[in-house]
């Protein structure tokens, strides 16, 4: 049980950042800027 919340932890801090970044470069190589790809959020 505490090795399943150990390793969703790892994944949460981890994996996640190397998702978005690797979803950034996919939607530039799609001509997206990374501006772009939330419209939701404003700045």
């Amino acid at each position: 049980m505490t090795l399943r919340i150990i390793l969703a932890i790892i994944f949460n801090k981890y994996l996640l950042k190397d998702i978005q970044s690797m979803s950034e470069k996919w939607m530039k190589n799609r001509g997206f800027s990374a501006e772009n790809a939330e419209p939701t959020q404003s700045k």
